[in-house]
């Protein structure tokens, strides 16, 4: 068993002599600083300290030390508490008696009395005193009290389900140029969905040091979640989410949702293309190339180059589109602009602008063309029910067409209907060949298994495709009857229809022989007529 090295008081004849014990099976030898200081809080004043020196470095075998002119007394056990510098753990340090007769032994009760003049109360564990008493271990630190460490917490953490990051980075396509159209830096959110979530702090656990003293545990941040309108706090109190769709901005630890999202300069490389569920408000112009996607309305104060809006509210430009003959407007509500100019525009409303020039324009109900310039000049300017401008068409002959009484959607799903009917039809042409060609070799017993399989899947497919054609004709004319019969539909022009313009009316077409002034185009008996306004 390992034991330190220890020292003992004891006598020989009137003489009273130091034993120095060395260590046993690989224990610590005796410090000769824990000697010193016993013998002077013993008042034994008269040692050669040589001598005590060079027995304590004696690990072999025990020394005697005489210390001639103290005096002799009965040296009883004696016990030191120590405490660890964090107070976590104390310690009993034990001294033996004077060898021989008249040592007073320590008792328990000795023991914890110790303790408790040192301020130890906490943790103390009688059982090691039960056993030193048993195997009485000297100038060794015995455990005898182990406090509780306190139990650091955690901090609240917030995290946010949505792009914080508004500093977007363009993407580096494979051929490594930089994509400026697709920059993610908008953070999308859609109704319902958790915008953040709260992990709350965790205070920790006190502890309790050998003393009783309690151990606070390190202090942790308390977070709370900070959110503006659009946005419910769920009944647990640890998300927010969101009451609209749209986009989620965080400015200084709180969460905002809107569903306009405003574009304080160009839509450009700065920006990218944008997507978004709600209403889009640009400040600047639309860059050509970009493209806005909305599920509300656009609104734009600047210019629209050759770019592209889609808009399933309604679209507003401010100052209109320079489209360059690519630029589009597609709109499920109405379209209003400063001016439309090369430029392709399609809505399921009306169309507001003060001029038309070289586009193509479709609205399912009215355009009206009116303001300063109040023209429509060449390109093709469609709509449902009517068309009203100040001037269609030029002096110099500008090739100009003007249509009213066909609904642009319902004559777009007419030429879908006409060339599916004639890729249906022509499937069904080729494949008549194909069966009259296996019916003849049938004829001749010249058909095998896989070429009567082959024969019988033909004919039911052809089969289908004859009640597919014959549904899709009777659906056919019965839109394009539809198409043709809105007889209100009317074209005015309250100053000039120059010469060399087209004008159609339910499917009727006149070309404008000369120019005509403050008129209405109509279809009466199935021609288009002039009147006066």
């Amino acid at each position: 068993m390992q034991r330190n090295g220890y020292f003992q008081f004891g006598k020989i004849g009137s003489k009273l002599v130091l034993y120095v014990y060395p260590p046993e099976d690989g224990g610590e030898p005796v410090n000769q600083d824990e000697l010193i200081h016993y013998l002077d809080v013993n008042k034994i004043e008269h040692y050669n300290l040589k001598e005590v020196s060079d027995a304590t470095k004696n690990t072999r075998t025990k020394s005697t030390v005489i210390l001639e002119g103290n005096t002799i007394f009965a040296f009883g056990e004696r016990v030191e508490v120590r405490i660890s510098a964090d107070r976590m753990y104390a310690f009993l340090r034990f001294y033996p008696p004077i060898e021989g007769e008249g040592g007073k032994q320590l008792t328990k009760a000795d023991i914890l009395e110790a303790l408790s003049k040192n301020g130890v109360s906490y943790g103390v564990k009688d059982e090691i005193i039960d056993r030193w008493m048993k195997t009485k271990i000297y100038c060794t630190n015995i455990p005898i009290a182990k406090g509780t460490p306190a139990v650091n917490g955690k901090d609240a953490v917030i995290t946010y389900h949505f792009n914080t990051n508004r500093k977007a980075k363009p993407r580096l396509n494979e051929d490594g140029t930089v994509d400026f159209h697709q920059l993610d830096n908008i953070g999308h959110v859609k109704k319902g969905e958790a915008l953040a979530t709260l992990t709350p702090e965790d205070p920790g656990i006190p502890g309790v040091d050998v003393f009783g003293n309690e151990l606070k545990p390190v202090k942790v941040s308390k977070k709370k979640l900070k959110y503006g309108k659009h946005i419910s706090l769920s009944e647990d109190g640890l998300q927010i989410i969101s009451d609209v769709n749209g986009h989620a901005t965080l400015e200084d630890d709180k969460v905002f949702v809107s569903d306009i999202f405003e574009v304080p300069a160009d839509v450009d490389n700065s920006t990218g293309d944008i997507e978004y569920e709600g209403n889009v408000y640009v400040k600047g112009n639309v860059r050509s190339g970009f493209k806005i996607t909305a599920s509300g309305n656009v609104e734009v104060d600047g210019v629209v180059e050759g770019a592209q809006i889609i808009s399933g509210g309604q679209i507003v430009l401010k100052r209109g589109i320079q489209g360059m003959g690519k630029g589009l407007l597609d709109a499920k509500g109405n379209i209003i602009a400063k001016f439309i100019e090369s430029a392709n525009v399609v809505t399921d409303g009306y169309v507001e602008t003060d001029s038309i020039i070289n586009s193509d324009v479709s609205a399912r109900t009215e355009i009206q063309v009116r303001g300063k310039k109040a023209i429509i000049i060449g390109g093709k300017t469609r709509a449902g029910k009517l068309i009203e401008a100040g001037n269609i068409g030029s002096p110099s002959g500008t090739n100009t067409i003007v249509e009213v009484g066909t609904d642009p959607s319902s004559q777009k799903k007419l030429n879908e209907m006409r060339n599916e009917l004639n890729e249906m039809t022509s499937e069904k042409g080729q494949l008549d060949k194909i069966v009259d060609m296996l019916r003849k070799k049938q004829d001749l017993g010249k058909l095998d298994q896989e070429k009567i399989s082959l024969l019988q899947n033909t004919t039911k497919r052809i089969i289908m495709l004859g009640v597919q054609i014959s549904e899709m004709e009777k659906q056919y004319h019965e839109l394009e009857s539809e198409l043709h019969e809105n007889v209100n539909a009317v074209i005015k022009v309250h100053k000039t229809a120059y010469s060399g313009t087209k004008v159609i009316v339910c499917g009727e077409y006149m070309l404008v022989q000369k120019n005509y002034m403050h008129c209405r185009f109509i279809k009466m008996r199935g021609e288009v007529f002039s009147s006066p306004l």
